[in-house]
């Protein structure tokens, strides 16, 4: 068969959608050639080299001068913004449907949640429904964002021919909000970024590029309110307080709406010596922060399927991370939980992991088979082997 894969044209500052993504193009360029199906992956951006097996189509050059599709989609655009639609979705899926044709595609795989059109047999990705489980986070519910997601994922999760999930927590959820099948269901955890998997950059300089001194903890998230920064502030508050622990803490990631309120709690608890906020850094940088942090902490009351984690499982970071509903399946044994809800909790279980050396090497030990476990090349695989048993179905038409 002939296999459609978008890329949305996320930039890095997108956080961790972006290198689930191009992760998984990678492998799907290493891996094509030895794949029965063909591909066509349609991006946007710079012109891609197409090769056996698979054709690279710009959709940004073939949209390029085309006034009459250019007023098509901007009045398509305004209809669904009126409307409520998913505007920049359902514009996008005119264009995209046209290409799809033309190219003679049979099943769409959509890397990421967003499915611009559904015309044709498509695979989806769901990395979770936290908006139907927690509606409250600003981010998840002002401005109407709220009913487009339900929208979205009502109408893409009940259409799909397949529907990507990571952990038995979230089969549970998609089948019990909006009744997919569970024979449609593809079981594939989050791989690790293979940047990660494979880097062998330096770490030093990162420090002095930073100004950081000393150990420190490290969260990259970006400033949404559901990731929890403030909790992590009062844990950091309680370390200074109750132990006199004076470790940095360091924040990457860029603005959501939420950073300045993250700054001013910084000042309000006495922290300013002990928090540095870096804002979004370049990936390279990123990576080397995670070989020199003493630990990572990911309090955010969303996921499981995050990948700072896996990550730093990866660079040989250990991992103190919130124990929320699915946690336990994705991390295993390899990181320290704790409760996102109790600022005491976590302080405890970041005083018991300083005080602990040997428990730092075993999560790094522990972190390092996840990791592993987690190739991309696995992903994918499960996807094929989906695919494989799909195309008896979409032989049946032309």
């Amino acid at each position: 068969m002939r296999i459609g894969v978008y890329l949305g044209g996320s930039r890095p500052t997108a956080g961790g959608g972006h290198y689930f993504e191009r992760t998984l193009l990678k492998t799907i360029s290493r891996r094509a050639g030895e794949c029965q199906h063909e591909f066509v992956v349609f991006h946007w951006g710079k012109a891609r080299d197409s090769r056996e097996k698979i054709r690279y189509v710009n959709l940004s050059k073939n949209w390029r001068g085309r006034l009459g599709r250019r007023l098509w989609f901007l009045a398509a655009w305004g209809r669904d913004w009126w409307s409520g639609k998913g505007a920049v979705e359902s514009a996008l899926g005119y264009l995209l449907l046209g290409e799809i044709q033309r190219h003679k595609v049979d099943v769409m795989w959509y890397l990421t949640p967003s499915c611009p059109t559904r015309e044709v047999p498509y695979i989806t990705v769901v990395w979770d429904l936290q908006f139907r489980i927690q509606p409250f986070w600003p981010e998840m519910s002002s401005n109407g964002q709220w009913a487009r997601q339900e929208q979205a994922y009502k109408v893409n999760i009940q259409r799909a021919s397949g529907i990507v999930t990571g952990t038995k927590v979230g089969k549970e959820e998609i089948i019990s909000m909006y009744g997919a099948r569970e024979d449609r269901i593809i079981m594939a955890p989050h791989p690790t970024p293979e940047d990660a998997l494979g880097w062998r950059g330096e770490s030093f300089g990162v420090r002095e590029k930073f100004g950081i001194k000393g150990n420190f903890f490290l969260y990259p998230a970006q400033f949404w309110a559901h990731k929890n920064h403030v909790g992590l502030l009062e844990a950091m508050r309680l370390l200074k307080k109750r132990w006199d622990e004076r470790l940095l803490l360091v924040l990457v990631g860029s603005d959501k709406g939420n950073r300045e309120y993250a700054r001013q709690k910084i000042v309000d608890f006495g922290l300013e010596q002990e928090v540095r906020t870096l804002d979004f850094v370049e990936r390279e940088d990123l990576l080397a922060l995670y070989k020199e942090a003493r630990a990572l902490v990911y309090p955010s009351f969303c996921g499981p399927e995050n990948l700072p984690p896996l990550e730093a499982f990866a660079l040989g970071c250990p991992v103190l991370a919130a124990d929320i509903p699915g946690a336990r399946e994705q991390l295993g044994e390899a990181a320290l939980l704790f409760d996102p809800k109790s600022p005491k909790d976590m302080a405890d279980k970041m005083m018991g992991f300083l005080r602990d050396n040997g428990l730092a090497r075993d999560l790094i030990s522990r972190g390092r088979k996840v990791a592993e476990a987690r190739q991309p090349d696995n992903f994918f695989n499960k996807v094929i082997d989906f695919i494989d048993d799909f195309a008896v179905y979409r032989k049946a038409w032309s």
